[in-house]
């Protein structure tokens, strides 16, 4: 939650950790651009079916 209400630059984000769609789009909506986003691991596909 440290980077709520702020623009990143560059980011890491472990997307497997997300329990909505809702937070996955938040997660990912924090990095200002596709080149600065890192991904460690992505969401399970039944989340989508939500």
């Amino acid at each position: 939650y440290k980077s709520q209400g702020r623009g990143l630059t560059h980011a890491i984000a472990d997307l497997s950790s997300c329990g909505s769609k809702q937070s996955i789009y938040v997660m990912l909506s924090r990095v200002k651009s596709l080149e600065g986003l890192g991904v460690l691991k992505w969401f399970p596909s039944n989340i989508l079916e939500q």
